[in-house]
């Protein structure tokens, strides 16, 4: 099974929890914060270690936390990160935290959107696209733009649930799976 899939109902769940306690601001800044720290290879080794204690492991994340965060974790955090651990889901979690800002963005009626252009992109443009996508999915568009020589010309769209292809370069490829079929 995929990262994406194990997951989905971790995610979805804390979602459902942050938004009954009226959290989801917390919930979206302490799982970027946990998602960010297992990033780090020195975090990794301490945490992936099978010889070290799951409540050690629990209290390293926390204490990172609460040492970067300014504030003592809330109760929930402490019995989500031992849930991870026990259930040896912790390598998820940043996908978790990736599902949870979806959640948290739809909820909000936003979406974040990469573009990808072969330039950097003028703020005419940027607000036409911004204005074209506000209108396809009914929702606040925050673009960010990511430049990528290899398109040629034209732009590649990406969120989380559509990718579209405009460039140059796809079109190409797609000529080419086409001729070789």
């Amino acid at each position: 099974m995929d990262k994406r899939t194990l997951a989905r109902p971790y995610a979805k769940a804390v979602f459902l929890h942050a938004l009954a306690q009226n959290k989801l601001d917390a919930w979206q800044n302490f799982l970027q914060l946990a998602s960010f720290l297992l990033q780090q290879k020195e975090a990794q080794d301490y945490l992936y270690y099978p010889n070290i204690e799951k409540n050690k492991k629990t209290a390293f994340v926390l204490n990172v936390y609460q040492s970067i965060a300014k504030q003592k974790p809330e109760e929930s955090y402490t019995r989500f990160i031992q849930l991870l651990i026990e259930n040896k889901k912790l390598p998820i979690l940043a996908e978790i935290a990736h599902l949870y800002r979806y959640h948290y963005l739809n909820h909000r009626c936003q979406m974040e959107v990469t573009v990808r252009t072969p330039h950097d992109l003028d703020e005419t443009t940027k607000s036409s696209i911004c204005a074209l996508l506000a209108t396809r999915y009914q929702k606040n568009i925050t673009i960010h733009t990511v430049e990528d020589t290899a398109l040629i010309a034209g732009l590649v769209i990406e969120t989380d649930v559509e990718y579209i292809d405009a460039s140059l370069k796809g079109a190409v490829e797609t000529m080419l799976e086409r001729i070789q079929c």
